[in-house]
């Protein structure tokens, strides 16, 4: 399974759109991503993703917390990525410090590749970092540790 998370205050663009997409299309594999307790995705786009497998008959694992209280998100990622073979996140800025990061965080410890995109000031999709020893994802492991 391969998981792409977002960030929650990051709008769901055509370019995002359209980089989710190729990741879809490009990997034979299923997908999972994270939901709240009402079972909505966590972010926008968490609801992107499943709405183009919907749209490419991909199939989507949505992945919900069992534990109870403020751990629940924790335990659900935990899970995740567990069961993930690759992890891309989209982040709206390098602010690391939601869920998208901590889903990031856990994959690098449990050394699992990552792909992080941002956006660049015209609103275009671009690699901010990959796998361990990146910069911006050895500051994220830092920050999570």
């Amino acid at each position: 399974m391969i998981t792409i998370v977002g960030s929650s205050d990051l709008w769901p663009t055509p370019n995002i759109a359209s980089a989710i997409l190729t990741i879809m299309v490009s990997n034979e594999d299923s997908f999972g991503i994270r939901t709240k307790k009402s079972g909505e995705p966590s972010s926008m786009t968490e609801a992107l993703v499943e709405r183009i497998a919907t749209k490419i008959g991909c199939t989507v694992h949505t992945w919900n917390g069992t534990a109870t209280g403020s751990g629940q998100a924790f335990t659900r990622d935990v899970a995740m990525v567990h069961a993930s073979s690759k992890v891309f996140a989209f982040f709206m800025d390098q602010d690391t410090e939601g869920g998208t990061g901590h889903v990031v965080a856990c994959a690098l410890r449990e050394g699992i590749p990552v792909v992080a995109y941002g956006l660049d000031e015209r609103g275009n999709v671009v690699e901010i970092g990959s796998d361990a020893g990146d910069p911006f994802l050895t500051q994220l492991e830092a920050a999570w540790s």
